[in-house]
């Protein structure tokens, strides 16, 4: 493998799809990036205590959190998992 070689697997890789969409994927900040607290382990128990609480003022009631059981629940009986019935409209 010479130069050449090295330089043309290096633009076929720059120009392949899977690093297009990933490179895409990974421009895109979250708002935990925006906050400057995407290492703050803190931060995300925090949220997720908030979001899965039924009682906190989120206005979801318990349904991230029964959601989140049923998931468990079919993860570890290994029972597909019907998106329709999961998530209804």
């Amino acid at each position: 493998m010479d130069i050449k070689d090295v330089k043309n697997d290096i633009i076929k890789f720059y120009n392949s799809n899977e690093y297009i969409n990933l490179s895409s994927f990974y421009s895109y900040k979250s708002y935990f990036e925006i906050l400057k607290v995407e290492r703050n382990e803190n931060t995300h128990s925090s949220f997720i205590a908030w979001l899965l609480n039924p009682n906190d003022n989120n206005g979801l009631g318990d349904f991230p959190l029964s959601r989140f059981l049923l998931l468990l629940c079919w993860a570890k009986t290994n029972l597909p998992c019907n998106k329709n019935s999961f998530f209804p409209e």
